[in-house]
């Protein structure tokens, strides 16, 4: 078995029991954008999916997506994101601090995300690994432990993509359950609709890239 396919295989296998299709709540639909939520039988703070179709290629969206600088400009409470060390292509290791209210203190994040792609249905999965151990504490902010992000890029026809996001994520320190879950659908509407408005810009508009394929005959 190829093993690329195989990689794939086996993280559908462990993504599956933490973000399976079932018993998904939907809490919010707004401008084509859907927001669902779910509970957790291991944790107290909600899953989190967020879907909708977007005009574009796979690798203007993956341009975006390992852009990790311009992460303050659509990811929700994000003050400052940096890449920590490219290891190829297709895995990157980045750090991000996320603005929290007073008294609070800030979060930060370290952060391996991978993708791999079925060379079949062109569809990317992008993974987003919490390593919380992999860069130096940094004085006055709690560090998050626990993190997990999933993106599924799934080619449509006439250049269109659905694009579905997964999350859990607990803040870590003293930060009330009920004040996480209140918030968990307020801000992935704007969030997906600041990255619809960043893709077209030209940068990542008119991205190609040798490691990504796109299924052109999907366009004919």
């Amino acid at each position: 078995m190829n093993f690329r396919l195989f990689f794939l295989f086996i993280s559908l296998l462990f993504v599956a029991p933490i973000f399976g299709q079932q018993n998904w709540t939907l809490k919010k639909k707004e401008k084509e954008i859907l927001v669902y939520t779910k509970d957790m039988d291991q944790s107290s703070i909600k899953q989190i999916k967020i879907v909708s179709t977007f005009n574009s290629t796979l690798s203007a969206l993956m341009h975006l997506l390992w852009d990790v600088k311009v992460y303050p400009e659509w990811v929700p409470h994000c003050k400052s994101a940096r890449s920590l060390k490219k290891i190829s292509d297709r895995s990157i290791y980045y750090y991000a601090e996320s603005s929290f209210p007073w008294p609070l203190q800030n979060r930060d994040m370290v952060a391996h995300s991978y993708f791999e792609q079925d060379l079949s249905s062109y569809e990317i999965r992008v993974t987003t690994d919490n390593v919380p151990d992999e860069y130096p504490i940094q004085k006055g902010l709690v560090r998050v432990q626990i993190f997990k992000a999933i993106w599924v890029l799934k080619p449509l026809e006439n250049g269109k993509v659905e694009v579905s996001y997964f999350l859990h994520t607990e803040p870590s320190g003293n930060v009330p359950n009920w004040i996480t879950n209140r918030f968990v659908d307020k801000g992935p509407v704007e969030t997906f609709q600041k990255m619809k408005k960043l893709i077209e810009l030209p940068k990542y508009r008119d991205s190609s890239f040798e490691f990504i394929k796109e299924p052109s005959a999907l366009n004919n």
